[in-house]
């Protein structure tokens, strides 16, 4: 499942609301997009090419450093969050 679908499947089931993804290995992200977050478009609809990430629980990913900001990493491309997904073992 891509970041892009998950997000998607979530905004349509609670709103603004998005759960948290756990990985098969631990890794704990929150992924959002939507008005008020880090991502392009800043909309609820999509697709998204961009993302704001917040790491929950465990180590981030270091392909994830050029877009921390102090608190949170804004505008992550999509494609690394994908990879990141594939790479930790996939959404539980």
């Amino acid at each position: 499942m891509t970041i892009n679908e998950y997000l998607k499947r979530q905004i349509e089931l609670h709103g603004d609301s998005v759960d948290h993804l756990v990985f098969r290995d631990g890794l704990e992200l929150s992924v959002h997009a939507g008005r008020g977050w880090y991502c392009d478009p800043e909309n609820s609809v999509g697709p998204w090419t961009h993302v704001e990430v917040c790491v929950e629980r465990g180590n981030p990913p270091r392909s994830f450093r050029p877009y921390y900001n102090g608190g949170v990493y804004g505008m992550v491309p999509v494609e690394i969050v994908d990879a990141v997904i594939k790479r930790h073992g996939g959404i539980v």
